[in-house]
């Protein structure tokens, strides 16, 4: 199974706890939304993980779920948030 993790974060939290997940799943692509895109379409499973600010997901994340919500509806999806 070909995994996306994409994953956003401000503080190095959840990026700390995306690579540990990232290290027990096989066949894992890791992507920071702060730094890059990716689109979804090419994947049987993604896990979405953020920060939750003032109840929020990250903005990049946001942009992320909105903007493939009608191919993550078919995908196999998690999501894990992190908080201070």
């Amino acid at each position: 199974m070909n995994t996306l993790i994409a994953y956003a974060g401000k503080t190095g939290n959840t990026t700390k706890c995306a690579r540990r997940l990232a290290i027990r799943l096989k066949n894992v692509t890791l992507i920071d939304l702060n730094v890059e895109e990716v689109s979804p379409k090419d994947f049987d499973a993604v896990i979405v993980a953020s920060p939750v600010y003032s109840h929020k997901f990250e903005r990049s994340v946001q942009i992320f779920l909105r903007t493939y919500q009608n191919i993550l509806e078919n995908k196999l999806f998690a999501a894990f948030v992190t908080m201070v």
